[in-house]
């Protein structure tokens, strides 16, 4: 997502669909919302499974860097989904 902190972009979209009482609206950015945290996940999986690869002890003897990238886009892909979350 563009937007600089997820939670605060959902609560803006929920506080527009409230404003026009529009039922479909809040389902629709509901369902969004979902789709965010299911492709997250999906994401999370992948991240995971390659850091997993990279975490051994030839690895870590020769460098860890990529490693740790792929340790904070886990991260930050978790609290994105922790923001989604808190607004759902």
């Amino acid at each position: 997502m563009g937007a600089k902190n997820p939670k605060n972009f959902a609560r803006t979209l929920q506080q527009l669909a409230q404003m026009f009482s529009d039922k479909q609206v809040l389902n629709e950015i509901e369902n969004q919302i979902d789709s965010f945290i299911r492709n997250n996940n999906v994401v999370i999986g992948e991240l995971e499974s390659r850091a997993a690869a990279l975490d051994t002890e030839s690895y870590k003897t020769s460098t860890s860097l990529p490693l740790h990238r792929y340790k904070r886009l886990i991260s930050n892909y978790s609290d994105l989904n922790d923001g989604l979350e808190a607004v759902r």
